[in-house]
């Protein structure tokens, strides 16, 4: 599981791909504040494959998912 400290997720590549994950995971943030732990508990790579999507992981739903529990660990209280 991502650790909220991890410097990789400090900043999203400014690219379409990147843009997208980044509001999905602004508007998971807002409406769900604790959606994204099923999210990964759904899409952690297993085996190079995503166990829900099957397909190679990582899927757009797992980096979503890592990207809202990096926010929700930077986010103020």
């Amino acid at each position: 599981m991502l650790s909220g400290a991890d410097p990789s997720w400090a900043t999203l590549p400014d690219t379409e791909n990147g843009r997208a994950i980044e509001s999905a995971a602004l508007l998971l943030l807002k409406f769900s504040e604790k959606g994204w732990e099923q999210l990964l508990f759904e899409h952690r790579d297993d085996d190079g494959h995503c166990r829900s999507c099957r397909t190679i992981s990582p899927c757009s739903l797992l980096l979503i998912a890592q990207r809202t529990q990096f926010l929700s660990v930077r986010r103020p209280s």
